[in-house]
């Protein structure tokens, strides 16, 4: 479980990856838009990548984003529920008084630290 306090965050948006995520897990938008930019300044000059393929391949990362941009948007309305109540993380309990989100993940401020909605495994 990982508590991050109120201070060390930041408004706005980073495009860098968020590294708190843990290796052997789903590839991300970042780690997709990588493989495509890599794809292209490695090709082949005398035979490039057909047309309707890299507009495939961006229709793909759009699809990507976009469905990542949806899990965020239900873990917000998910956290917004929790506001007034009390959570359990196994290691830390208290009372939601707001939420907030950054570079991603969405957070709920439970006395004075920030807690990851995907840490919580109670609601009382």
């Amino acid at each position: 479980m990982k508590i991050v306090d109120v201070s060390a965050l930041t408004s706005g948006y980073s495009i860098e990856p968020d590294t708190s995520v843990q290796k052997n897990q789903v590839l991300g938008k970042y780690d997709f838009l990588k493989l495509l930019i890599t794809q292209l300044s490695n090709q082949d000059p005398l035979q490039p990548v057909d047309d309707r393929e890299f507009v495939a391949q961006m229709a793909q990362f759009s699809a990507l984003e976009q469905m990542q941009n949806l899990n965020t948007s239900i873990d917000m309305l998910r956290a917004t529920e929790l506001i007034g109540k009390t959570v359990d993380t196994g290691t830390i309990s208290g009372t939601v008084d707001s939420v907030s989100i950054s570079n991603g993940t969405v957070y709920l401020l439970v006395g004075n630290g920030l807690i990851p909605i995907s840490d919580v495994k109670s609601v009382k």
